[in-house]
């Protein structure tokens, strides 16, 4: 019997310690919210010491914007790779994909905490995070211009700034009253928007948007 056992190398050791610690921050957070969530809880909850804590986070700040970015990243890599799939139904994917960005949000609280309190620091990170977003649409964008053979009269840039605009809105505005933003508004909203995008470059219209075809 071989009773040696695999050790983990220097970098998988911190790799698997920024993982816990990243993982007890989701906890602690979402019970606490930012403001009374301490670094000792998070440390401990890991089950490491504060040092340890520092040695991979400046501070509870950091981790926070650490689980932000990994969270809108799985999301939006979700949405990226669901159309990368879709064949004829782009419209019924995306409106999956708001209800799941719009779905279990355990970091809500500290989130609305640390917006109220913005430093430059934090509007910075959240910049980042607004950009690898308009990266991530901006793809999805371009994949589908390719595939309809369109030449977009505007930056694939600036139409993922829009999408985002419209998604953001639409999210903010369905946290108030359900009802005024019904999920299928989303995707009808995208698609009014590719509507208004092929008509300045003389392509057939697309399909009607999605709340339409549920209606016929």
């Amino acid at each position: 019997m071989n009773l040696k056992t695999t050790r983990m190398s220097r970098a998988e050791s911190k790799a698997r310690t920024r993982r816990l610690l990243l993982d007890s921050g989701r906890e602690v957070f979402a019970a606490k919210g930012f403001v009374a969530a301490t670094v000792e809880e998070i440390a401990e909850g890991a089950g490491f010491t504060r040092g340890a804590f520092y040695a991979n986070f400046k501070d509870k700040n950091e981790l926070f914007w650490a689980l932000v970015a990994e969270d809108d990243g799985f999301k939006f890599d979700h949405m990226e790779a669901s159309l990368a799939e879709a064949e004829d139904d782009e419209l019924d994917r995306i409106e999956d994909w708001f209800r799941r960005l719009l779905g279990d949000r355990p970091l809500q609280r500290a989130w609305n905490e640390v917006m109220a309190q913005a430093t430059d620091v934090d509007r910075a990170r959240f910049a980042e995070m607004l950009a690898a977003n308009r990266r991530r649409i901006a793809r999805v964008i371009a994949a589908q211009a390719d595939e309809r053979g369109t030449e977009l009269p505007v930056s694939v840039e600036h139409m993922a700034t829009l999408f985002l605009a419209v998604a953001n809105g639409l999210g903010q505005q369905r946290e108030f009253d359900e009802e005024a933003v019904p999920l299928a508004l989303f995707a009808d909203s995208f698609e009014l928007l590719w509507t208004g995008v092929l008509s300045r470059t003389g392509a057939s219209p697309p399909r009607p948007p999605a709340s339409a075809r549920r209606r016929s």
